[in-house]
């Protein structure tokens, strides 16, 4: 079949990408998809593997505790609010920020999802304060840090839905952010939580 064939291709790239010294394996785009989120080949070589997925969440979370920290929020008393928390990236950025902040708002379109990630995190992170809302503008409001992973597929906050000295890291795409936003909003901290400069020396690849 041609998943795999798709399987073997994969397969026969990580045993070359290690024989060429690499340590983990990162799967993108259609790979990632098209391979099942990397679980099979995972079971059949003999290297990690990860997804874009995972890259982007950890960016997302940390581009959102430095803008806390720009912005002088105590994480500690901060409301943050997670925009598409019940997706892939939604979800997995916010169990990461439950670990930080203590009082958080989570929003996407089904409430069942959402009470099922507010059960998930009351058991694992009994001391942090879950509230769900299906109201974007409800949430945001109050926020002192925002994370917007959301799928939609235009602007879905403008400048006057934005706190005063909120930090807010803007994942997705297209952006959930309305571009006036940093326009109008100078008391506010908008960072682009999907573009990144590559550690290392220059590799001279041509993109």
């Amino acid at each position: 079949s041609r998943y795999n064939g798709l399987l073997k291709r994969l397969k026969k790239s990580a045993e070359v990408e290690k024989e060429l010294g690499a340590e983990i394996l990162g799967l993108g785009a259609f790979p990632k998809i098209a391979g099942d989120g990397g679980v099979p080949l995972a079971k059949r070589i003999d290297l990690p593997v990860t997804t874009g997925t995972s890259y982007t969440t950890a960016t997302a979370v940390e581009g959102t505790l430095n803008a806390a920290q720009r912005m002088q929020v105590d994480l500690g008393r901060a409301e943050a609010a997670v925009i598409g928390a019940t997706g892939s990236i939604g979800r997995a950025a916010t169990l990461l920020l439950a670990e930080h902040t203590r009082h958080l708002t989570l929003v996407a379109r089904t409430p069942e999802h959402l009470e099922e990630l507010q059960a998930e995190l009351k058991q694992t992170r009994p001391e942090v304060e879950v509230r769900w809302t299906t109201n974007i503008a409800e949430a945001v409001r109050p926020a002192d840090i925002v994370v917007a992973v959301s799928s939609a597929t235009g602007a879905i906050v403008e400048p006057h839905d934005l706190k005063p000295g909120a930090g807010v890291t803007a994942v997705a795409r297209p952006r959930n952010f309305s571009r006036i936003v940093t326009e109008q909003r100078n008391d506010v901290l908008v960072l682009d939580g999907v573009v990144m400069q590559v550690p290392g020396a220059q590799s001279g690849m041509a993109f």
